[in-house]
């Protein structure tokens, strides 16, 4: 089993990486690629959301894949 605190604790303790997580890639309107690209992500993102930079810029978004493994 990996701990994944064991893991993220030393990525976001380094400051080059924590200024990579910063950078938000740039999506298209009419595009879905991603998970920044959907209605929800968006709306947590808008002033008073959940994911909102400007109120919580520690905040980061990741997907978590088990590849057919039970959780």
């Amino acid at each position: 089993m990996v701990c994944v605190q064991c893991v993220l604790t030393p990525l976001v303790s380094d400051d080059e990486f924590w200024s990579l997580l910063q950078k938000r890639p740039e999506s298209s309107a009419d595009i879905i690629s991603d998970i920044y690209d959907g209605d929800e992500y968006s709306q947590l993102c808008q002033s008073g959301g959940f994911l909102c930079r400007q109120t919580n810029p520690a905040n980061i978004s990741f997907s978590f894949n088990t590849d057919g493994v039970a959780l």
